[in-house]
């Protein structure tokens, strides 16, 4: 421990428990300022500034750090992604004293947490494929109205499409779910041009099959054929898959 400006007791990074958060302003490294940066987003090529007491400093321990006193990876956190923020479970390769008596508890939390929403995830694309199977012949939706049906917002459209670009180009659903234009999501595959422009024709010709008008020129289907949030909702029957 050492002494700030302001008589304060500030403890020194060599001091820290692993995988604590501390301020910023209440470690020696940073008495004095004001402000500091977030590590991970001057990754991100964000350079703002933060009250430093909103920072969290935490120190973390990797598999190849020596186990001296003065060792460690040192990381600053914005409150953003100090919110999203996870124990690394190789800090507990650090030397005993510097190991909270909760950190394996909370490694061992935070791994049943990620495979709950590894497993809610699943569960989501299913029931977005689900649906989109049940778009009726002669409609069209998109990505982001399956979204907020499925997931609870339309942000997820992402999500979704990926779960059909999972599906055989062969199943019909890619002609009835739509980029929010009207077209095909051909772009998502990442096909050579001229594949993806076969495939685009391929699942219009599909969408006319169906009765789902289509322009012939930029393959944009018919604003009046989309079906609405509600009909969504009325074809979404999450009470068939079990509880996550």
């Amino acid at each position: 421990m050492s002494g700030g400006d302001s008589g304060k007791m500030l403890i020194l990074p060599s001091d820290m428990l692993v995988e604590v958060a501390y301020p910023d302003d209440e470690v020696s490294h940073g008495a004095g300022r004001a402000t500091a940066k977030c590590t991970y987003c001057i990754r991100n090529g964000d350079e703002t500034e933060y009250p430093a007491h909103d920072v969290m400093m935490i120190r973390h321990w990797k598999a190849n750090t020596p186990k001296e006193p003065d060792a460690g990876w040192w990381g600053w956190y914005c409150p953003e992604h100090y919110a999203c923020t996870a124990p690394w479970a190789s800090s507990l390769l650090a030397p005993e004293h510097l190991i909270p008596a909760d950190l394996e508890a909370r490694i061992a939390a935070d791994r049943e947490a990620a495979a709950w929403a590894e497993a809610h995830e699943f569960g989501k694309a299913e029931q977005a494929i689900t649906l989109a199977r049940l778009i009726p012949a002669g409609h069209w939706t998109t990505f982001g109205d399956i979204g907020r049906v499925v997931y609870g917002n339309t942000r997820s459209s992402g999500s979704v499409s990926a779960a059909l670009t999972s599906l055989a180009t062969s199943e019909r659903c890619h002609s009835r779910v739509r980029d929010a234009d009207g077209r095909c999501a051909t772009k998502s595959r990442r096909l050579a041009q001229a594949d993806e422009v076969a495939l685009f024709q391929a699942w219009n010709e599909m969408a006319r099959e169906d009765g789902l008008p289509v322009v012939t020129r930029t393959g944009v289907a018919f604003a009046a054929y989309r079906l609405s949030i509600a009909d969504l909702e009325g074809l979404h029957q999450p009470a068939e898959y079990p509880s996550l």
